[in-house]
């Protein structure tokens, strides 16, 4: 699902039934490999800030206030049109957004309190920016571990050992890359930046291109952190 909301675009993705044949085809570093399952359901909404975009993100996005003016306003009935869309999925399901619990999530929250709708609202929410951070820095850390002695599991930390048990992916990826930031990973992962950004369905499409290419260990580390919208806080 994507939402191109209030003073921000923000973009989310939807994880059905959290199981990878659901989510993603395959592990995979191929970019041409990459590709969302054939059921996929989306909903792209507009809607009306109602306060003035900056310069410099209609610069990035392309939306403007003259393009934006005519949409309605993100309202009860926007919230009652997510939460009807969600709550026709397979369950459980999952909204996530790259850097969500610092700033879409907040920013969700804030938005949906400010409507008074409060129904079917306690989404499943993860941040892809942690998620893929862990993944890759354990990976890194995987790979050394294979190189030296083999150490007894009363000394691997009991947090990450589950995820350092998990199957290992074939590809190599490196040293987890300086910035984390979406098109960042990508390139980090496929070599290239992706085709176009700052757009909310091209975003969705990039962080499912990125997700993909740790698809297990992405869900693994789903069921794990996941949390409850209603555990965020709110923006304002």
């Amino acid at each position: 699902m994507s939402c191109t909301g209030n003073n921000v675009f923000k973009y989310l993705i939807f994880l059905n039934k959290i199981h990878a044949d659901t989510f993603l085809f395959r592990d995979s570093d191929e970019i041409d490999l990459i590709s969302p399952s054939r059921i996929t359901h989306s909903l792209n909404i507009c809607v009306n800030p109602a306060t003035l975009i900056p310069d410099q993100v209609s610069d990035m996005t392309g939306l403007t206030n003259e393009l934006l003016e005519h949409q309605p306003k993100f309202s009860s009935k926007t919230v009652q049109l997510i939460a009807a869309f969600l709550t026709n999925l397979p369950q459980p399901y999952c909204l996530i957004a790259h850097n969500g619990f610092k700033y879409d999530f907040p920013l969700l929250k804030a938005e949906i309190l400010k409507t008074g709708y409060t129904e079917n609202i306690d989404y499943y929410v993860l941040d892809s920016l942690q998620a893929l951070k862990t993944i890759l820095i354990l990976r890194e850390e995987e790979n050394t571990l294979q190189k030296k002695p083999r150490l007894r599991d009363s000394q691997v930390q009991p947090r990450n050992s589950e995820l350092l048990r998990e199957q290992s992916s074939k590809k190599k990826f490196g040293r987890p890359p300086k910035s984390f930031a979406l098109s960042s990973l990508h390139q980090h992962m496929f070599g290239v930046k992706p085709k176009k950004v700052h757009g909310a369905s091209h975003d969705v499409h990039s962080l499912i291109r990125v997700c993909a290419s740790s698809a297990n260990h992405f869900v693994e580390y789903s069921k794990r952190h996941c949390e409850k919208l209603s555990s965020v806080k709110q923006m304002w």
